[in-house]
Parts: structure tokens; C-alpha cells; sequence
């Protein structure tokens, strides 16, 4: 369910994956090199923003060529080739260290505060924005995981067994736990963005989307979709998360939905579900799932 066959894809679909990838990757250059370069000037021993000579020629971690797109690895379908995969990853670093709990002095050498980290965690976000999120590539890596979970939602509201739907009839709670990139393929096959703590679609540890079904008065059922992630404040000091400070949370609207607040009407919910998840990208649950 979270690591779709990439390598099971047809050359007409890789190579529609790709195009789409490089496609958005040279309309967000310009931002991202700029962010880049910033992560590199930290890498080499100087605090952002400030004039720098390195003491000493440090190794180069961050190549200044052109990105361009290749062939993903594992069980990615396409990726990056160049600097902002690995910026990405030293801002994630970042981010771990300040949320852990490590001593100012310590975080990124002692050059990084949080003002500094949030503009570098946008490397992160920008490479999760191009790469799972670019919606040839969504369709492949996510269709099975909303399909699954469209399934679930409609076993709910109909209180009998459905094909393809998780957990046993009457589950009031269905909890899966996947990764990073899950959630990114997942709020971009319906189109779902959100702001959180100051930065947009971000998915520090602990972020989770929740597909929540409800029935009104009349009887009839809707699905609100949930983003929630605990704020930088909150992880690095460890703070207890409770309904008096709950984690940063919004509602999220779909693509084409009417409406948001009061949650989506099922038949609504289910269109827009259909019309994104490519069905050859699904595959049937494993015994025990």
C-alpha cells in the first residue's frame, strides 16, 4: 500500500512522469537555486546571509549544475539529479536537530535559528512539491492508497463489508501509518494544500491527513479532510498536545469540491476520488490488511 510498484509502469507512463517533473522543475528553478545557494553558503562554514570565506576549500556537497530529471530509484518513479534532493535532505536534518531539542549552539553548527530554519525548510517542501506532488507521478504512487482509503470511508456509511476497504465493518477508527512522501502523493491527488505553522504543504514528523466521515440530521454523509502537524515550538519542547493546545489544524478543500467547512457530500467526495485515482495503479490488499 505505501510503496507502489514503480518499476511496473509502462514506458509511455514513465516517460509522461518525467516530462511533467522536468517541466515544473524549470518553472521553479529560479526560487529553488536561490535557496540552494543559501544552503551551501551554511555548508561551508558561514552564517546565512552574511559575506563568506570559507577557512578552508570545503568539500562540495551541493553541485551548482542544472537539475534535471532521471529515472527514480527503488520504488520512486522519477527524480532529481543535482543540488536541491540533497538540500532538501541537510533542511530536513535541520529540522530534526531543532525539534530533538538540541542546544541552539549545536543547531546547524550554531548558525541556524528558527527564522533561518523555517526559509530552509522550504527546500524541503519545494522538492516534495515537484516530486511526489506533480500529478503524473501522484497517480502512480497514490492512486492505491486513496482507493483503499475511498473504500474504507464507504464501508462506513453503508455498515457492510466493501471491496478494497480497510479494517472490519463498524471500524470507527482506521489508523495507517506511511511516510513522508505518502502524504505528499495523497494531498496531491485531490488537489489539497495547506499553511501550518507558517509554511505551506510542509510534513515535519507527525503530520497526518485525516478523512473524516460524518452524517447530518437528514441522514445523509460528507468526508472533511484534515491537515494537522504539531508547530516547531511544539516538538522542540516537547509539549504536550491536548484539546486546550491541540497541534496546528485545518480543514482542507479538494479540487472542484463545492464546499469545504461542513465537509464534502459523499457523492461529490467519490467524483472527485474516481477521477483522479488510476485504477491500473491499484492493487488488492494483502492477506491480513
Amino acid at each position: 500500500m505505501f510503496h507502489p510498484a514503480a518499476l511496473d509502469v509502462t514506458p509511455a507512463q514513465a516517460s509522461a512522469a518525467a516530462a511533467a517533473l522536468s517541466a515544473r522543475l524549470g518553472q521553479k528553478y529560479p526560487e529553488t537555486h536561490c535557496l540552494v545557494e543559501e544552503m551551501r553558503h551554511l555548508l561551508a562554514g558561514c552564517n546565512l546571509q552574511t559575506a563568506c570565506t570559507p577557512g578552508a576549500d570545503p568539500e562540495n556537497l551541493l553541485p551548482a549544475k542544472r537539475p534535471t530529471v532521471s529515472r527514480g530509484k527503488r520504488d520512486r518513479l522519477s527524480d532529481i539529479d543535482g543540488a536541491l534532493p540533497t538540500a532538501s535532505s541537510f533542511a530536513e536534518d535541520l529540522l530534526l536537530e531543532y525539534a530533538e531539542g538540541m542546544p541552539k549552539a549545536r543547531v546547524g553548527w550554531g548558525r541556524v535559528d528558527e527564522a533561518q530554519l523555517r526559509r530552509l525548510l522550504t527546500l524541503h517542501s519545494d522538492y516534495f512539491d515537484l516530486v511526489p506532488r506533480t500529478p503524473a507521478i501522484a497517480r502512480l504512487e497514490g492512486s492505491n492508497l486513496l482507493f483503499h482509503i475511498a473504500h474504507t470511508l464507504e464501508q462506513g456509511w453503508r455498515q457492510k463489508p466493501v471491496e478494497g476497504a480497510i479494517g472490519p465493518t463498524g471500524a470507527k477508527v482506521v489508523m495507517l501509518v506511511g511516510h513522508d512522501t505518502n502524504l505528499a502523493s495523497l494531498a496531491a491527488l485531490p488537489g489539497v494544500h495547506w499553511q501550518l505553522d507558517g509554511r505551506r504543504d510542509d510534513t515535519p514528523p507527525g503530520t497526518e491527513m485525516r478523512f473524516e466521515l460524518w452524517q447530518d440530521a437528514s441522514g445523509a454523509y460528507s468526508v472533511r479532510v484534515t491537515a494537522a502537524m504539531q508547530t516547531l515550538h511544539q516538538l522542540r519542547e516537547a509539549l504536550a498536545l491536548t484539546l486546550a493546545a491541540p497541534p496546528a489544524c485545518a480543514t482542507v478543500k479538494p479540487a472542484g469540491a463545492s464546499r469545504m467547512g461542513a465537509g464534502v457530500p459523499w457523492s461529490e467526495f467519490e467524483r472527485i476520488a474516481n477521477s483522479v485515482i488510476d485504477k491500473q495503479a491499484v492493487s488488492p490488499l494483502r492477506a491480513g490488511e
